[in-house]
């Protein structure tokens, strides 16, 4: 048997014994994937472009001791400092299509199924809506394992769960703050609109150019002011105290999806901010009216060239078709033109990009989609039929699926239960479309508690976890950090705001564990823990994970990994962990800052780490 081979089965071994199994056409978790989708890259990649990080897992299993690395012996290879910029995409966002081909990035792209039709990138600043629930109790006890029917067993996995679902990784901070304030209170918390949040305001204004109104000195946005809005969104999911904002943040700039700065780059930034921001934990029936009064989505999907002569289809369908009620809705195409008509007459002005509705675009005449009518006889109210329109869709019973099903797919599993989807449906046609409800029942449902391990991190996800853990340095060059994190995200097929089709990223797995797109997270890591990228780690954070006085090498690896995943490793992956670092399990853990690195990047690659 070949190296490569050999290689590729350990990584399945180490992949909680994944074994001789084919490849599954949807792979649910990192274990799913077989050693056999590795075989074709493993001992080319290591002998050719040899990855650091990934011999961090598949070096254990090699028999050639020239790809192992002893404790101590740092760097091998010399590292650019920033990633190279990329290209400009070349795709058009202009489609009206949902069915979606992969980024335009040029590396490690999603891979193998037909994505779904939402879930991905955020934004910055906070919102200003809606109070939190009273209550949000998850079940607190238990005797059953927490990856079958039934809530978690212990503190422990409550903690690690939560965590993992609610926040982009990981961090001693939050990790704290939840165990001594509880699930509940914690909840609660981070349900606040007001929740303080003094380190994230701060890194906030280490990015004065990040989010500028859209008419504001139109000539220094487009590219400048989309690049640094992106990078300040890494930034704030990376640090922001207010975690589950942030992630909401991304579930609904997926929803209601604008590329940038494909067309929309004077415009985007404010978008991001002024429609998902401002009301991720408001009303949808508000996001969405905010959405379909924005320059950026009209101008994404093609609505300013729309007029009652040559009525564009492109928004009308998606309004229908990822917005809101969806296809399982049943709207037909003579629907679909209705929604155009409806819409017709909304655009900008070129003077400022600021919106504007021209009566004299507006198509007139009566108009019907799935029960709403109007005689559209008046071309000055047109606005205030599409208003009513778009109230109308808001608080559809299938809008209300819609949005209940990118909420449990993102913090539940990548198909959600559907008596979940439904009590969360209910919850937003009881409370307005108000969308904090809708986090309470699916934080106090058994099927939330019950879903550990069903979710695979994303190429954003897992780095961004990574800098949560790492760092970053407050006091280096941030947004020259957090750009060239956005352009090596770019190559993977995952920066902000850059998924080529307007249904936004997915949030499945089986869309993003390709062999060559795993490499690349684990080459990222390694670069990152030993300072081979623009964004540093903080120097303080990393001696948090060396060795204390007295630990054992066994003791050290479990202790580094409960705060890395929230639990020990599994028997196998620690075993691995210590017999890639050349450890005794008993022996007296003598650690340095490289070796430290070495073990974080090996957790960082395993299972326990990758799935959330």
């Amino acid at each position: 048997m070949g190296a490569g081979v050999t290689a590729a089965a350990g990584l399945a071994g180490i992949a909680h014994a994944a074994g001789d199994r084919t490849i599954p056409s949807s792979p649910a978790t990192l274990e799913d994937v077989s050693a056999a989708a590795f075989e074709p890259l493993v001992e080319g990649y290591l002998e050719d472009s040899p990855s650091l990080a990934a011999e961090a897992v598949l070096g254990v299993v090699l028999d050639a001791d020239h790809r192992r690395r002893a404790p101590g012996a740092g760097p091998r290879r010399p590292k650019p400092t920033t990633p190279r910029r990329p290209g400009t995409s070349s795709s058009s966002s202009s489609s009206s299509t949902t069915s979606a081909a992969p980024s335009t990035s040029t590396t490690a792209p999603p891979t193998t199924t037909a994505p779904p039709t939402t879930t991905a990138p955020p934004t910055t600043t906070a919102p200003t809506t809606t109070a939190p629930p009273t209550t949000t109790a998850p079940p607190t006890t238990s005797t059953t394992s927490s990856t079958t029917a039934g809530p978690p067993t212990g503190p422990t996995t409550i903690t690690r769960h939560l965590l993992n679902r609610a926040t982009f990784g990981i961090r001693a901070e939050e990790r704290a703050a939840l165990e001594s304030m509880g699930v509940d209170a914690w909840l609660a918390g981070q349900l606040d609109p007001a929740l303080p949040d003094p380190v994230g305001d701060a890194v906030r204004t280490k990015f004065p150019g990040a989010f500028p109104p859209a008419g504001q000195d139109a000539a220094a946005q487009g590219w400048p002011s989309s690049t640094t809005s992106a990078a300040c969104t890494l930034a704030l999911q990376a640090t922001s105290s207010r975690q589950l904002f942030e992630v909401v943040v991304d579930v609904f700039t997926n929803l209601l999806y604008v590329q940038t700065p494909e067309k929309t780059g004077i415009a985007a930034p404010d978008y991001y901010l002024n429609v998902i921001r401002r009301y991720a934990f408001g009303r949808y029936a508000d996001m969405l009216q905010a959405a379909m009064r924005h320059t950026a989505m009209l101008v994404y999907l093609d609505n300013h060239e729309s007029t009652k002569a040559s009525v564009n289809e492109n928004l009308g369908r998606e309004l229908l078709e990822l917005h809101t009620v969806g296809v399982a809705a049943g709207y037909t195409e003579a629907d679909v033109r209705n929604s155009s008509y409806i819409l017709s007459g909304r655009g900008m002005n070129p003077a400022d990009w600021g919106f504007r509705y021209t009566a004299a675009d507006h198509w007139t005449g009566p108009v019907s989609v799935l029960g709403f009518s109007s005689v559209n006889d008046s071309a000055a109210g047109g606005l205030a039929v599409g208003d009513a329109y778009i109230a109308y869709l808001a608080s559809h019973p299938a809008t209300a699926r819609t949005v209940a099903r990118e909420l449990a797919t993102r913090f539940v599993a990548d198909n959600p239960p559907d008596a979940l989807v439904a009590r969360m449906a209910e919850a937003y046609l009881a409370n307005d479309t108000r969308i904090v409800p809708m986090l309470t029942v699916l934080f106090s449902s058994t099927e939330f508690w019950s879903s550990s391990g069903a979710k695979t991190r994303r190429p954003l996800e897992d780095h961004i976890a990574v800098v949560r853990q790492l760092g970053p340095d407050l006091g280096s060059d941030l947004p020259a950090g957090f750009e060239a994190l956005s352009w090596v995200l770019s190559r993977q097929g995952h920066a902000p705001w850059d998924w080529s089709a307007p249904n936004g990223y997915p949030d499945v797995a089986a869309a993003w564990l390709s062999p060559s797109g795993v490499f690349a997270r684990w080459n990222l890591h390694w670069d990152f823990a030993f300072g081979w990228t623009a964004l540093k780690p903080d120097p303080a954070r990393l001696a948090g994970f060396r060795p204390t006085s007295g630990q054992t090498n066994g003791q050290w690896i479990d202790s580094l990994a409960d705060r890395v995943t929230g639990q020990p490793l599994p028997a196998a992956e620690r075993s691995a962990a210590l017999g890639y670092l050349g450890l005794t399990a008993d022996a007296a853990a003598v650690g340095n800052d490289d070796s430290t690195r070495q073990a974080l990047n090996f957790v960082w690659a395993t299972p326990s780490f990758q799935n959330r």
